[in-house]
């Protein structure tokens, strides 16, 4: 059985990141979708205190998608679910090393939470699609015949958090890339 978690940026004071995001309307709407984002203005990163030490996970405001150095942005272009990401570079102001950062644009959104085996609440009333709105999980179960050894993917219900394999995190720590956490699913 395969081990999964969420991936997190290290928020730590010694290190970089933003504190301002800005896209057009149409990137907004299609992040998190597992769908290309082509055709569209770079977004903008505000760089919060340049003088911090790069990390290779920047953590910020406003934006939740995977922000990487150019280290981690290698690993992941090199990595077997490469065909799973889009690689955007970020437009970055105010820092002098402006291709320094990329912003992962996972392809892969998954219905894989079983529904059946997951410990959880959910609101009285359903989303605006007519959805189950979770208001609190205590326990995640995955569909790994969903997953289909993917290493890196969104889940439809938490479209916002990136999931991992513990087999990609374990790649990661051998390759040297630092600055990020995860949380056990």
């Amino acid at each position: 059985m395969m081990v999964y978690k969420q991936l997190l940026p290290w928020v730590d004071e010694g290190v970089l990141e933003f504190n301002e995001f800005e896209c057009s309307a149409s990137f907004s709407e299609k992040m998190y979708k597992g769908v290309p984002i082509n055709d569209e203005p770079s977004p903008k990163v505000f760089i919060k205190d340049p003088s911090k030490k790069i990390p290779d996970f920047l953590s910020g405001i406003g934006m939740v998608l995977p922000v990487t150095s150019v280290k981690a942005t290698n690993f992941f272009k090199a990595s077997s679910d490469a065909k799973f990401i889009q690689f955007i570079k970020p437009e970055i102001i105010n820092y002098e090393k402006k291709d320094e950062f990329t912003i992962l644009n996972i392809l892969q959104v998954l219905d894989a939470l079983d529904w059946d085996k997951s410990d959880y609440d959910l609101f009285d009333e359903p989303g605006p699609q007519g959805n189950k709105v979770i208001r609190k999980m205590r326990k995640l179960i995955l569909k790994e015949d969903v997953i289909n050894g993917r290493n890196i993917f969104y889940l439809k219900e938490f479209p916002a958090v990136v999931y991992i394999s513990e087999e990609l995190e374990n790649d990661m720590i051998k390759s040297g890339i630092k600055d990020f956490r995860t949380l056990p699913v």
